[in-house]
């Protein structure tokens, strides 16, 4: 099936091979940033890293033990973990999209070509959609699922739709893996506190300072 082919319903062996290569590549210094933040994070909230470490343990019995898809499923806590570090500190706060056709949103017309931002940072921190403890740290909101009666598109860390990203499955797990790796084996600690931190709006979400996040080795 010819890449120009608009009717095709299947990908074809370049535009897999393409995809692939997009997710390897796009998704190497942001999955990077986002599981460093999730470690601050962790850091500096010692009562949520002992119940993400306890889970982890219940589940990995030895540092030699291999993680498995199947032991990952069975990571509800740990995902809980990531979910709320991508609502609060997303790596892609801001995206961009351009509609290819005249559209009405809300009552308004929007004319082809217009450029729309969507901050997504500041959607994920609203009180009106996720209570008076938006600005907090709680993985235990996520412990529903993806958010219960809230809608659909008010947690977007990978964007939504269509045009959403193609490795969100694929970074899911390969988060859950490296977080759940970490988490047996050190314990996180930081002089940093929540309400000091301050970011640099660049490609992507980083902090203002280093993460300053050590590790010790658990016994």
């Amino acid at each position: 099936m010819p890449l120009t082919d608009p009717s095709a319903r299947h990908f074809s062996d370049e535009e897999i091979s393409d995809h692939i290569y997009t997710m390897i590549v796009a998704g190497n210094e942001t999955s990077a940033t986002q599981l460093a933040h999730a470690c601050l994070l962790l850091a500096m909230h010692p009562e949520v890293q002992a119940k993400a470490y306890e889970e982890v343990a219940g589940l990995v019995f030895s540092p030699d033990q291999e993680i498995t898809i199947e032991l990952m499923k069975d990571l509800h806590y740990v995902e809980c973990v990531l979910k709320e570090a991508m609502r609060l500190m997303p790596v892609a706060p801001i995206v961009g999209r351009q509609n290819l056709a005249e559209i009405m949103l809300d009552g308004h017309r929007i004319p082809k070509g217009s450029v729309f931002l969507f901050h997504f940072y500041a959607l994920h921190r609203r009180k009106d959609v996720w209570g008076a403890t938006a600005d907090e740290f709680d993985p235990d909101r996520f412990l529903g699922g993806d958010g219960g009666e809230r809608h659909p598109y008010a947690h977007l860390p990978f964007s939504g739709g269509p045009r959403g990203c193609i490795g969100y499955r694929y970074a899911m797990m390969s988060l859950k893996t490296l977080l759940a790796q970490i988490l047996r084996s050190y314990e996180l600690t930081t002089n940093l506190r929540y309400e000091d931190i301050r970011y640099q709006y660049q490609i992507s979400l980083n902090l203002a300072f280093p993460h300053a996040v050590q590790l010790r080795r658990r016994n």
